[in-house]
Parts: structure tokens; sequence; C-alpha cells
């Protein structure tokens, strides 16, 4: 019967497992991860150029963001006047609108009144059409006199 393997006799056999284990692992996956390490270098210099240049159109678009954000600034700096400015026109508004309705309610009463004063006029010329034949002979007779 073989003697149980005991310290360092013991550590080389578990070491020399773990190596055959590694081998048969290796030879299952051709290293994949080298593969990928590979990859992710070879992809790399892309990468730096497209870092660069999403870097390039920010600073290409700064100034006109610069621009905006004074705009928008000045805009705010506007805004309280403005809220006043508003406020009184509403104000002189609403100062102006009883004589406002009480024009609209004038220009009604008159276009309620339209027809009867169109009525009127029609009447009025219908009579001075049928005095027309009487004066035209009165003044006539005025003239041979």
């Amino acid at each position: 019967m073989a003697r149980p393997l005991v310290g360092l006799a013991r550590v080389e056999v578990q070491n020399m497992a773990v190596k055959k284990k590694r081998k048969a692992a290796a030879k299952r996956k051709p290293a994949t991860k080298r593969k990928a390490k590979k990859a992710v270098a070879k992809k790399a210099p892309a990468k730096r150029k497209k870092r660069k240049s999403a870097k390039k159109a920010v600073a290409k678009k700064a100034p006109a963001k610069r621009k905006r954000r004074k705009a928008k600034k000045a805009v705010a700096k506007k805004a309280p006047a403005k809220r006043k400015r508003r406020k009184s026109a509403k104000k002189a508004t609403a100062k102006k609108a009883p004589a406002k309705r009480k024009r609209r309610k004038a220009k009604k009463a008159v276009a309620k009144k339209a027809p009867a004063k169109r009525k009127r006029r029609k009447s009025a010329k219908k009579a001075v059409a049928k005095k027309a034949p009487a004066k035209r002979k009165r003044r006539k007779a005025a003239k041979k006199k």
C-alpha cells in the first residue's frame, strides 16, 4: 500500500492537477480573453479618434451655446419689466372696458333701428317722387309769369 502524500509532495501533485485542468480549459476555449483584449486594442485608435472629434464638435458648438445662454439671461433680466408692462396694459384695457361696452350697446341700438330708418327713407323718397310732377308744373307756371 502506497503512503499518503504529505507536505510539499501533496502541494506539487495538486499544482499538477490544476495545470492539467487549465490546459484542458485552454484547449476547449481557445484564448477567448486574449482575443477580446486584442479586439479592444484594435478598436482603441478609432475610439480615441471618435472621442477627439466629439470633443471638437462640442468645442465648435460652444460659442453658439454661450450666445444662447447670454440671450436667455438677457430675456430673464427683462422679464420683470415685461410683466409690469403687461399688467399695466391689462389695467388700461380694464379701465377702457365700460366705455367699450357702452359703445357696443349704442351700436347695437343703432343696428336695431336701422330697418325702420331704411323704411322711412324709402317712403320719404316715394312721397317726393309722387309730388315731383306737380312741382315741375308749378315751376313751369312760375317761369311763364
